[in-house]
């Protein structure tokens, strides 16, 4: 974990006392989120810049950006990386690499619990509409669908070059992709009143060789 490293000494505990003691004084559950994204987002900025490049959150000494080739995505396609805060500017991090290799317009990056950036998002969502939504996400709930169930050929056409279909990708460990599941399927229901949140597995062959492992992380 970064820390505001501008601080040092008595003054930093004396610092993230006052910090925790807001936060704990929060009751309302959205602002407590808010909170923590942007103490998160803050201290790994300020802590990461001078040794970190900020565009591939490398090392500078191993800095690979001007080694990534941009290249466009396919016409009507959009994604969206919803990032965990906890996983903003890790090194082993390569969700932000969508980013770079596709531009902000075709791959955006949205924080969980940045409001902003996930009112960009949902916004984008009411434009292209609910049946153009899908999140990659091992559902346990119900049968998530495969790549070979969406309709891609409507994504190509001239007439829904407006209304692309959007991929959500949660970037962050298994428990906290669990907390932005919920977050997403709350906005969900809110919007449309459907509990189901539309999701996409890349096999339909049953659960990963990984997916014990991930819930023990």
């Amino acid at each position: 974990m970064y820390l505001c490293n501008n601080i040092n000494g008595n003054l930093r505990v004396v610092d993230d006392k006052k910090k925790r003691s807001v936060y704990a004084k929060l009751s309302d559950p959205e602002q407590k989120l808010q909170c923590f994204t942007a103490r998160q987002v803050a201290c790994r900025l300020v802590g990461s810049r001078r040794y970190l490049c900020q565009k591939c959150w490398l090392p500078k000494e191993d800095c690979m950006f001007s080694r990534i080739v941009p290249c466009n995505l396919l016409h009507g396609i959009r994604f969206w990386l919803y990032m965990h805060p906890k996983d903003f500017l890790r090194q082993n991090n390569t969700g932000k690499l969508l980013c770079q290799l596709f531009g902000n317009q075709a791959a955006t990056m949205c924080v969980f619990g940045v409001p902003e950036q996930e009112e960009i998002m949902w916004d984008a969502f009411k434009r292209a509409g609910k049946d153009t939504i899908w999140l990659l996400y091992p559902n346990v709930n119900s049968s998530p669908k495969s790549v070979g169930d969406i309709n891609l050929d409507r994504s190509f056409s001239e007439e829904n070059k407006e209304k692309p279909l959007n991929f959500v990708l949660l970037d962050g460990t298994w428990s906290n992709s669990s907390a932005m599941y919920r977050r997403l399927k709350e906005r969900w229901v809110t919007i449309w009143g459907e509990e189901d949140l539309p999701c996409v597995s890349l096999s339909s062959l049953g659960a990963s060789v990984m997916h014990k492992l991930r819930y023990n992380l």
